[in-house]
């Protein structure tokens, strides 16, 4: 197992460029960004879940080095429907197809979400206890964002392109390499 700093996975993500479609494996912690209050007790997000923050802990199977725009038009054309798809951009600059670099200079990890039953979820208090089941319903349904369709990509199999900060990559496996990161 090799230790990555965020340079270290700047340089991997400038090599991968040119692997096409390469499956890996994930692991993020990424904050909750859920309402202050419930929106249907109207009850405080903290008196519920014990804290102020709760954190989204995945593992799961991702795709990179896809262009996004090639891969909505090939399902569109998969569904029977008219691949003229057209990207309105993302919020910074593709430099490669997984790396996405912003104004600021800093980067995010661009992956594609593919369902695979190996795919894991916690989530867990800022002191890193797990939520039960029953909190963790309350959390999707109550406080998170409803999940919204792309009416732009107009496809029943949306892609889902995700973007990762370095802060909030755990680990990955590549190619039957695991990588943790240092973040340093």
């Amino acid at each position: 197992m090799a230790v990555l700093t965020n340079s270290g996975l700047e340089s991997l993500l400038l090599d991968l460029d040119s692997k096409a479609g390469q499956f890996i494996r994930l692991d993020s912690k990424t904050l909750v960004k859920g309402t202050v209050k419930s929106r249907t007790t109207l009850e405080p997000f903290a008196s519920v879940f014990g804290t102020v923050k709760v954190w989204k802990i995945n593992s799961r199977q991702v795709q990179i080095g896809l262009d996004y725009q090639k891969v909505v038009n090939t399902r569109r054309e998969r569904e029977g429907k008219e691949a003229d798809f057209k990207s309105e951009g993302t919020y910074g600059e593709m430099e490669t197809k997984c790396l996405l670099r912003r104004e600021d200079g800093s980067f995010q990890m661009r992956v594609y979400h593919v369902k695979n039953p190996d795919d894991k979820v916690r989530f867990v208090r800022d002191d890193g206890t797990e939520l039960s089941p029953v909190l963790v319903e309350r959390l999707k349904s109550e406080f998170m964002p409803p999940k919204k369709e792309s009416p732009k990509q107009d496809l029943d199999n949306e892609v889902q392109p995700l973007n990762f900060k370095p802060e909030s990559i755990l680990a990955l496996r590549i190619a039957g390499l695991e990588y943790v990161m240092a973040h340093v």
